[in-house]
């Protein structure tokens, strides 16, 4: 099957778009997870390398479990959207260790350091939105908003 040559360069452009937006990230994942279970994106279809974390990534797709994996300092996706009764598992990508702390003080998500290759798991009980970073590489600034290795999880 052969293309018409003037349209191949404009679908590698709207390819491009859609990576760079995020968009395809999304479809990619809710098609995975309605078909797998969400279970593998720390290490399978979407782990690896083939997609990245576009700045200002914040798709998401409500799960009953799901992966965040920690690759390049990013939390990926940086923003998840998950039910009450939800377990979401962090995966280090890294060679170096992360954290998954809550930014709030008091507030439930408070990992270990995480080896790189290692994993934590929790489980939400509650609704609300929770903000979270990477210890060592993130940091408050002037306005006391966390910069860095950030990432939220909005359970409904």
């Amino acid at each position: 099957m052969s293309r018409d040559p003037d349209v191949t360069p404009l679908l590698a452009i709207a390819a491009a778009v859609l990576v760079s937006a995020g968009v395809l990230a999304a479809a990619m994942f809710t098609i995975h997870a309605g078909s797998m279970g969400g279970g593998m994106m720390g290490g399978g279809m979407m782990g690896g390398g083939m997609m990245g974390n576009p700045a200002g990534n914040t798709s998401s797709v409500p799960v009953n479990t799901t992966s965040v994996e920690m690759r390049n300092s990013l939390y990926q996706p940086s923003t998840i959207n998950v039910r009450v009764g939800s377990t979401v598992t962090w995966t280090n990508a890294d060679p170096y260790a992360h954290t998954v702390t809550s930014d709030e003080a008091g507030r439930p998500l408070d990992s270990p350091l995480i080896a790189g290759a290692g994993s934590w798991t929790y489980t939400f009980t509650s609704p609300g939105t929770y903000s979270f970073h990477c210890t060592p590489h993130s940091a408050r600034d002037a306005s006391g908003t966390f910069q860095g290795m950030v990432g939220r999880a909005v359970v409904a």
